[in-house]
Protein backbone atom coordinates (compact mmCIF):
# COMPACT_ATOMS: atom_id res chain seq x y z
CA UNK A 1 0.00 0.00 0.00
CA UNK A 2 0.66 3.93 -0.61
CA UNK A 3 1.74 5.20 2.84
CA UNK A 4 2.55 8.70 1.81
CA UNK A 5 6.52 10.33 1.59
CA UNK A 6 9.07 7.79 0.50
CA UNK A 7 11.74 10.03 -0.22
CA UNK A 8 14.21 7.23 1.30
CA UNK A 9 14.78 9.37 5.02
CA UNK A 10 15.28 6.74 7.92
CA UNK A 11 12.52 5.43 9.91
CA UNK A 12 8.77 4.96 9.12
CA UNK A 13 7.29 7.44 7.62
CA UNK A 14 4.19 8.80 9.31
CA UNK A 15 0.57 8.35 7.81
CA UNK A 16 -0.99 11.38 6.20
CA UNK A 17 -3.16 13.51 8.83
CA UNK A 18 -6.96 12.60 8.22
CA UNK A 19 -8.81 15.52 5.84
CA UNK A 20 -10.83 15.84 3.25
CA UNK A 21 -9.99 14.42 -0.60
CA UNK A 22 -8.27 15.99 -3.17
CA UNK A 23 -11.03 18.37 -4.84
CA UNK A 24 -10.91 16.06 -7.89
CA UNK A 25 -9.30 12.99 -6.46
CA UNK A 26 -6.74 13.03 -9.24
CA UNK A 27 -3.71 11.92 -7.04
CA UNK A 28 -5.65 9.04 -5.71
CA UNK A 29 -6.55 8.00 -9.17
CA UNK A 30 -3.25 8.08 -10.54
CA UNK A 31 -1.53 6.14 -7.93
CA UNK A 32 -4.24 3.40 -8.36
CA UNK A 33 -3.55 3.23 -12.02
CA UNK A 34 -0.11 2.95 -11.70
CA UNK A 35 -0.32 0.18 -9.60
CA UNK A 36 -2.71 -1.36 -12.09
CA UNK A 37 -0.62 -0.84 -14.84
CA UNK A 38 2.93 -3.03 -12.62
CA UNK A 39 0.51 -5.42 -11.81
CA UNK A 40 -0.36 -5.85 -15.94
CA UNK A 41 2.98 -5.97 -16.44
CA UNK A 42 4.05 -8.12 -14.16
CA UNK A 43 1.08 -10.64 -15.45
CA UNK A 44 2.99 -10.15 -19.06
CA UNK A 45 6.06 -11.16 -18.01
CA UNK A 46 4.51 -14.19 -15.98
CA UNK A 47 2.46 -15.36 -19.74
CA UNK A 48 5.74 -14.75 -22.01
CA UNK A 49 7.89 -16.60 -19.73
CA UNK A 50 5.33 -19.64 -19.91
CA UNK A 51 4.70 -19.41 -23.51
CA UNK A 52 8.94 -19.52 -24.18
CA UNK A 53 9.13 -22.73 -21.96
CA UNK A 54 6.61 -24.22 -23.79
CA UNK A 55 7.92 -23.72 -27.21
CA UNK A 56 11.65 -25.30 -25.47
CA UNK A 57 9.47 -28.02 -24.33
CA UNK A 58 7.40 -28.74 -27.52
CA UNK A 59 9.91 -27.81 -30.30
CA UNK A 60 14.46 -28.71 -30.21
CA UNK A 61 16.04 -29.89 -27.65
CA UNK A 62 18.83 -29.00 -26.28
CA UNK A 63 21.09 -30.16 -29.31
CA UNK A 64 19.33 -28.86 -31.66
CA UNK A 65 17.08 -31.96 -32.39
CA UNK A 66 13.63 -32.41 -32.65
CA UNK A 67 12.25 -34.08 -29.35
CA UNK A 68 8.95 -35.02 -30.61
CA UNK A 69 10.32 -37.02 -33.24
CA UNK A 70 9.50 -40.95 -32.63
CA UNK A 71 13.05 -42.71 -31.97
CA UNK A 72 13.53 -45.81 -33.81
CA UNK A 73 14.90 -49.24 -32.57
CA UNK A 74 18.08 -49.58 -35.07
CA UNK A 75 18.84 -47.76 -38.04
CA UNK A 76 17.90 -49.19 -41.68
CA UNK A 77 19.81 -52.23 -42.57
CA UNK A 78 20.30 -54.65 -44.98
CA UNK A 79 19.80 -56.10 -47.23
CA UNK A 80 20.40 -59.46 -45.82
CA UNK A 81 21.56 -61.76 -48.48
CA UNK A 82 21.71 -65.91 -48.33
CA UNK A 83 22.87 -67.86 -51.01
CA UNK A 84 19.60 -68.33 -52.59
CA UNK A 85 19.62 -64.47 -52.59
CA UNK A 86 17.68 -61.50 -51.08
CA UNK A 87 16.39 -62.74 -47.78
CA UNK A 88 14.67 -59.74 -46.15
CA UNK A 89 15.58 -56.06 -44.37
CA UNK A 90 15.32 -54.26 -41.06
CA UNK A 91 13.78 -50.67 -42.04
CA UNK A 92 14.28 -49.14 -39.17
CA UNK A 93 11.68 -50.43 -36.45
CA UNK A 94 10.71 -53.89 -38.25
CA UNK A 95 11.79 -56.64 -40.21
CA UNK A 96 10.46 -56.75 -43.96
CA UNK A 97 10.77 -59.42 -46.13
CA UNK A 98 12.26 -59.77 -49.71
CA UNK A 99 10.40 -57.44 -51.74
CA UNK A 100 9.18 -57.68 -55.33
CA UNK A 101 10.60 -56.48 -58.35
CA UNK A 102 14.25 -56.02 -58.79
CA UNK A 103 16.28 -56.18 -55.63
CA UNK A 104 18.12 -53.73 -54.33
CA UNK A 105 21.25 -54.49 -52.80
CA UNK A 106 23.96 -54.55 -56.45
CA UNK A 107 26.89 -52.79 -55.53
CA UNK A 108 27.25 -52.40 -52.07
CA UNK A 109 29.39 -53.74 -49.65
CA UNK A 110 28.63 -56.77 -47.60
CA UNK A 111 29.94 -57.81 -43.73
CA UNK A 112 29.69 -61.84 -44.24
CA UNK A 113 29.18 -63.78 -41.19
CA UNK A 114 29.41 -67.33 -40.11
CA UNK A 115 29.21 -69.08 -37.06
CA UNK A 116 33.07 -68.60 -36.49
CA UNK A 117 34.42 -65.39 -34.84
CA UNK A 118 35.43 -63.80 -38.14
CA UNK A 119 33.63 -61.25 -40.47
CA UNK A 120 34.55 -61.10 -43.82
CA UNK A 121 33.33 -58.80 -46.66
CA UNK A 122 32.48 -59.14 -50.01
CA UNK A 123 30.27 -56.97 -52.82
CA UNK A 124 27.00 -57.64 -54.09
CA UNK A 125 26.00 -58.54 -57.59
CA UNK A 126 23.17 -58.08 -59.85
CA UNK A 127 22.19 -61.54 -61.13
CA UNK A 128 19.27 -63.36 -62.64
CA UNK A 129 16.65 -65.09 -60.83
CA UNK A 130 17.13 -68.50 -59.90
CA UNK A 131 13.43 -69.43 -59.55
CA UNK A 132 10.94 -66.02 -60.62
CA UNK A 133 8.21 -67.86 -60.85
CA UNK A 134 8.35 -68.32 -56.96
CA UNK A 135 9.29 -64.59 -56.48
CA UNK A 136 6.43 -62.65 -57.94
CA UNK A 137 8.07 -60.02 -60.51
CA UNK A 138 11.56 -60.16 -59.80
CA UNK A 139 13.98 -61.03 -62.40
CA UNK A 140 16.70 -59.76 -60.80
CA UNK A 141 18.39 -60.72 -57.62
CA UNK A 142 21.89 -59.98 -55.52
CA UNK A 143 24.56 -62.10 -54.94
CA UNK A 144 27.10 -62.37 -52.46
CA UNK A 145 30.14 -64.67 -52.45
CA UNK A 146 29.50 -67.06 -49.60
CA UNK A 147 31.53 -69.81 -49.42
CA UNK A 148 30.62 -72.41 -47.07
CA UNK A 149 33.45 -73.33 -44.42
CA UNK A 150 33.83 -77.74 -44.27
CA UNK A 151 30.99 -79.64 -44.30
CA UNK A 152 28.85 -76.62 -42.43
CA UNK A 153 26.57 -74.85 -43.63
CA UNK A 154 27.52 -71.28 -45.81
CA UNK A 155 27.42 -67.67 -43.93
CA UNK A 156 24.83 -64.68 -44.11
CA UNK A 157 25.86 -61.15 -45.41
CA UNK A 158 23.88 -58.25 -44.31
CA UNK A 159 24.61 -54.34 -45.65
CA UNK A 160 24.62 -51.33 -43.17
CA UNK A 161 24.62 -52.95 -39.80
CA UNK A 162 28.85 -51.63 -38.66
CA UNK A 163 29.15 -54.27 -35.88
CA UNK A 164 27.36 -57.91 -36.98
CA UNK A 165 29.61 -59.82 -34.49
CA UNK A 166 29.47 -58.03 -30.82
CA UNK A 167 30.15 -60.79 -28.79
CA UNK A 168 31.42 -64.30 -29.82
CA UNK A 169 30.05 -67.28 -30.67
CA UNK A 170 31.12 -70.77 -28.56
CA UNK A 171 31.44 -73.86 -30.79
CA UNK A 172 31.04 -76.90 -27.82
CA UNK A 173 32.04 -80.77 -28.27
CA UNK A 174 28.98 -82.37 -29.92
CA UNK A 175 29.55 -85.04 -28.12
CA UNK A 176 28.20 -83.92 -24.97
CA UNK A 177 25.68 -86.24 -23.13
CA UNK A 178 23.34 -83.59 -21.88
CA UNK A 179 22.51 -82.01 -25.35
CA UNK A 180 22.51 -85.50 -27.03
CA UNK A 181 19.95 -86.39 -24.41
CA UNK A 182 18.16 -82.82 -24.72
CA UNK A 183 17.83 -83.38 -28.38
CA UNK A 184 16.96 -87.24 -28.00
CA UNK A 185 14.21 -85.44 -25.98
CA UNK A 186 13.08 -82.58 -28.51
CA UNK A 187 12.68 -85.79 -31.53
CA UNK A 188 10.29 -87.80 -29.04
CA UNK A 189 8.54 -84.70 -29.24
CA UNK A 190 8.77 -84.34 -33.28
CA UNK A 191 7.66 -88.17 -32.85
CA UNK A 192 10.88 -89.20 -34.20
CA UNK A 193 12.89 -92.03 -31.67
CA UNK A 194 15.79 -92.63 -33.29
CA UNK A 195 19.04 -91.92 -31.61
CA UNK A 196 20.46 -88.42 -32.46
CA UNK A 197 24.06 -87.05 -33.97
CA UNK A 198 25.23 -83.53 -32.65
CA UNK A 199 25.97 -81.53 -35.41
CA UNK A 200 26.38 -78.25 -33.69
CA UNK A 201 26.68 -76.62 -30.40
CA UNK A 202 26.73 -73.26 -30.40
CA UNK A 203 26.41 -70.58 -27.09
CA UNK A 204 26.20 -66.70 -27.01
CA UNK A 205 24.91 -63.97 -25.00
CA UNK A 206 22.47 -62.87 -27.79
CA UNK A 207 21.08 -59.75 -25.61
CA UNK A 208 24.53 -58.97 -23.92
CA UNK A 209 22.70 -58.80 -20.79
CA UNK A 210 24.78 -61.41 -19.30
CA UNK A 211 23.01 -64.59 -19.52
CA UNK A 212 23.71 -67.05 -22.53
CA UNK A 213 21.38 -69.25 -24.76
CA UNK A 214 22.71 -72.48 -26.41
CA UNK A 215 21.29 -73.41 -29.93
CA UNK A 216 21.27 -76.91 -30.98
CA UNK A 217 21.38 -78.89 -34.01
CA UNK A 218 20.91 -82.40 -34.26
CA UNK A 219 19.55 -84.80 -36.61
CA UNK A 220 19.34 -88.85 -37.87
CA UNK A 221 19.97 -89.22 -41.35
CA UNK A 222 20.51 -92.23 -43.47
CA UNK A 223 22.04 -90.56 -46.74
CA UNK A 224 23.12 -86.92 -45.26
CA UNK A 225 24.54 -86.30 -48.81
CA UNK A 226 21.47 -86.81 -51.03
CA UNK A 227 18.77 -86.64 -48.36
CA UNK A 228 16.57 -88.85 -50.11
CA UNK A 229 14.40 -89.55 -46.68
CA UNK A 230 14.31 -92.79 -45.14
CA UNK A 231 11.42 -94.15 -42.19
CA UNK A 232 13.34 -92.97 -38.52
CA UNK A 233 15.10 -89.91 -40.30
CA UNK A 234 14.75 -86.34 -39.33
CA UNK A 235 16.83 -82.80 -38.86
CA UNK A 236 15.86 -80.08 -36.37
CA UNK A 237 17.43 -77.22 -34.85
CA UNK A 238 16.01 -76.51 -30.97
CA UNK A 239 17.01 -73.10 -28.49
CA UNK A 240 17.73 -73.35 -24.51
CA UNK A 241 17.11 -70.38 -22.69
CA UNK A 242 16.99 -69.64 -18.92
CA UNK A 243 13.03 -69.19 -18.27
CA UNK A 244 12.11 -68.63 -14.67
CA UNK A 245 14.14 -71.28 -12.43
CA UNK A 246 14.48 -73.58 -15.19
CA UNK A 247 15.41 -74.17 -18.88
CA UNK A 248 12.81 -73.60 -21.82
CA UNK A 249 13.56 -75.30 -24.73
CA UNK A 250 12.08 -73.54 -28.24
CA UNK A 251 12.08 -75.66 -31.93
CA UNK A 252 13.12 -73.08 -34.47
CA UNK A 253 12.75 -75.90 -37.43
CA UNK A 254 12.19 -78.95 -37.90
CA UNK A 255 11.89 -82.05 -40.94
CA UNK A 256 10.58 -85.51 -39.49
CA UNK A 257 9.93 -88.50 -42.05
CA UNK A 258 6.61 -89.59 -41.21
CA UNK A 259 6.21 -91.79 -43.94
CA UNK A 260 7.00 -95.42 -44.75
CA UNK A 261 9.21 -95.53 -47.68
CA UNK A 262 12.19 -94.50 -49.20
CA UNK A 263 12.53 -90.82 -51.14
CA UNK A 264 10.12 -89.41 -48.23
CA UNK A 265 10.60 -85.13 -48.18
CA UNK A 266 13.60 -84.66 -45.51
CA UNK A 267 15.53 -81.37 -45.36
CA UNK A 268 19.10 -81.27 -43.57
CA UNK A 269 18.58 -77.80 -41.41
CA UNK A 270 21.41 -76.29 -39.55
CA UNK A 271 22.84 -72.84 -38.07
CA UNK A 272 24.40 -70.79 -40.67
CA UNK A 273 25.10 -67.93 -38.17
CA UNK A 274 24.23 -65.94 -35.35
CA UNK A 275 25.01 -62.09 -35.87
CA UNK A 276 23.22 -58.87 -35.50
CA UNK A 277 21.47 -57.86 -38.56
CA UNK A 278 20.09 -54.92 -37.77
CA UNK A 279 22.91 -53.08 -35.63
CA UNK A 280 20.79 -52.67 -32.78
CA UNK A 281 23.19 -55.04 -30.19
CA UNK A 282 20.79 -58.25 -30.44
CA UNK A 283 21.79 -60.76 -32.09
CA UNK A 284 19.66 -63.20 -34.42
CA UNK A 285 19.73 -66.95 -35.23
CA UNK A 286 19.71 -67.18 -38.84
CA UNK A 287 19.00 -71.19 -40.21
CA UNK A 288 19.91 -72.73 -44.03
CA UNK A 289 18.09 -75.35 -44.67
CA UNK A 290 18.21 -77.60 -47.56
CA UNK A 291 16.04 -80.95 -49.15
CA UNK A 292 17.41 -82.84 -52.45
CA UNK A 293 15.79 -80.29 -54.49
CA UNK A 294 15.64 -77.20 -52.57
CA UNK A 295 17.20 -74.37 -50.02
CA UNK A 296 16.33 -72.01 -47.98
CA UNK A 297 17.20 -69.23 -45.39
CA UNK A 298 15.20 -68.15 -41.85
CA UNK A 299 15.85 -65.55 -39.72
CA UNK A 300 14.57 -65.61 -36.31
CA UNK A 301 15.15 -62.56 -33.60
CA UNK A 302 14.29 -63.16 -29.74
CA UNK A 303 11.39 -60.83 -27.85
CA UNK A 304 12.14 -58.61 -24.92
CA UNK A 305 11.39 -62.21 -23.04
CA UNK A 306 14.16 -63.97 -25.05
CA UNK A 307 11.40 -66.05 -26.82
CA UNK A 308 12.98 -66.42 -30.20
CA UNK A 309 10.34 -65.68 -33.56
CA UNK A 310 10.95 -66.41 -37.08
CA UNK A 311 11.00 -62.91 -38.40
CA UNK A 312 12.46 -63.74 -42.27
CA UNK A 313 12.24 -66.80 -44.40
CA UNK A 314 13.04 -67.03 -48.46
CA UNK A 315 14.55 -69.42 -50.94
CA UNK A 316 14.15 -71.76 -53.79
CA UNK A 317 11.55 -74.98 -54.16
CA UNK A 318 12.91 -77.45 -56.43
Amino acid sequence: PYNGDQSGAAGPSPSPAPGPPPPDGRGRHRRRTESLVLVALGVLVVVVGVVAMAIGWGGEGDDGTDASAPATDAPVAGPIVAPTGVVGTWDGSSWQPRPDGEQPGAGLEYAVVGIDDEVGSASGAAVSEDCPSQRGRSELDVAVALEASGAGPPPIAVAGVADPLPRTVEQFDTGSATYRDAAAEVARGLGATTDPTLTQVLRIDLEGNGTEEVVVAAEHLSDPDGLSGRRGDWSVVFFRRVAGDGVATDVLASSVVTGDGDGDPLERIQTASIADLNGDGTMEVVLNGRSASAAWTSVHAVDGEGVPTQVLEAGCDG
